[in-house]
């Protein structure tokens, strides 16, 4: 069976299909009868599964977004230590060169 489309001619998610069957389901429905559409699969079960997996997904997501946001730190303390470092290396040498001009070595 095909997927149903909502507005706009998207398809409809399957939680969103869930909760469309129930709706349609009457209230003395007991899951015994055979649905053709579900083919003996739970569509609760899917949406669930759905919600897990998006969950999964966010925080895979998260967690990466918080390493790339620690890599971009670390790059940028390693790059404030390389210019601490050249600022002092130039100025010991400005220092021997005074040295060296004032002594007259």
């Amino acid at each position: 069976m095909r997927r149903p489309r909502g507005p706009g001619g998207r398809f409809l998610t399957a939680a969103e299909i869930a909760a469309m069957q129930d709706k349609d389901r009457p209230d003395d429905y007991d899951g015994q009868h055979g649905d053709s559409t579900s083919a003996g699969y739970d569509n609760n079960q899917a949406a669930a599964y759905q919600v897990q997996h998006h969950r999964q997904q966010l925080k895979q997501e998260e967690e990466l977004f918080q390493q790339q946001q620690q890599q971009k730190l670390q790059q940028h303390q390693h790059q404030q230590q390389q210019q601490q470092n050249q600022q002092q290396h130039q100025q010991q040498q400005q220092y021997h060169q005074r040295q060296a001009y004032e002594t007259g070595v």
